[in-house]
């Protein structure tokens, strides 16, 4: 069986990479959404975490849990 550098997964669009004899998940960060986070983003980020976990795992991983506190 010959095994591809990449792969993409139709079902959840996401991209892995083979890497030695494994594929890995090709996940990056968006670079601009780097802000500082005051107190009430702290706390807010602090009440989703343990009150709304899905909203909180699905903000991660899409990326846009920084924008969301800011």
């Amino acid at each position: 069986m010959e095994l591809k550098e990449r792969y993409v997964d139709e079902r959840s669009k996401i991209e892995y990479v083979l890497k030695d004899d494994y594929y890995v998940p090709n996940l990056t960060i968006p670079k601009d959404t780097n802000y500082n986070i005051g107190k009430y983003g702290k706390a807010h980020l602090k009440y989703i975490k343990e009150h709304k976990r899905v909203f909180y795992t699905d903000l991660l991983f899409d990326g846009r849990l920084n924008i969301y506190l800011h």
